[in-house]
């Protein structure tokens, strides 16, 4: 059962296709925005062949998948595309100027902040969320982000390194070597995350702590 499949088998109990504002794959969970949370029958959801259990918190819902339908509804995420559509919605190399990163967000500078499509990045697969600050279009992808990154380089951009997020309140953007990055990152305070089984930092991430369970969105400062 494919990921499409997955979905279609859960579509009549959440309000159809209609109530759905939007859906995203990660790991063992689906996690689904609907627009009417009043029409989503958790009851009859967790009955479902391939769901472990369910949580609706306001208008999103996850959906957790069975052990044992994993290995066939997951799909390995598509880096390379995700980098294409980013780097495409954010004008390409006519409107980008140079690009690099912090721990969780890739960071460019674009000549028009008007040609990039924000609301479209943000509604990526994969996308935690999108702000512009600083001079910075910022793309928070997360664990993901140096995967992304890669596939952004081999678009042909010029690596730009990385860059110490903690002066992004001096508007600064002072590169520093992704080893001092690590060590940054590592020494600063930390909270678990079980389900990535990684470490991180809310304040680092600049993100609701329970973003990485749908609960949240990534905003504000990393």
């Amino acid at each position: 059962m494919k990921q499409d499949a997955f979905f279609q088998t859960i579509i009549h109990h959440i309000g159809g296709e209609g109530n759905v504002a939007r859906k995203r794959f990660d790991g063992e969970h689906l996690y689904v925005t609907v627009k009417d949370s009043g029409m989503a029958d958790l009851e009859e959801l967790n009955r479902l062949d391939g769901v472990s259990g369910t949580e609706l918190n306001r208008n999103i819902l996850s959906v957790t998948i069975q052990e044992d339908f994993l290995e066939d509804v997951t799909m390995a995420k598509d880096f390379k595309q995700l980098a294409q559509n980013i780097m495409t919605l954010a004008g390409a190399k006519e409107n980008v100027t140079s690009v690099f990163h912090c721990m969780t967000r890739l960071r460019m500078t674009v000549k028009d902040v008007k040609k990039v499509d924000q609301k479209a990045i943000n509604d990526l697969d994969g996308v935690l969320g999108v702000t512009y600050q600083g001079g910075q279009l910022q793309v928070i992808i997360g664990k993901d982000l140096l995967k992304v990154y890669e596939e952004v380089l081999k678009l042909g951009y010029s690596d730009g390194g990385a860059v110490d997020e903690k002066l992004d309140g001096d508007l600064k953007g002072e590169k520093i070597s992704v080893g001092q990055a690590v060590i940054g990152y590592i020494s600063a305070a930390v909270q678990p995350h079980a389900h990535s089984g990684r470490l991180w930092s809310s304040q680092e991430t600049g993100c609701d702590p329970h973003v990485f369970h749908g609960r949240g969105r990534c905003t504000g400062r990393s």
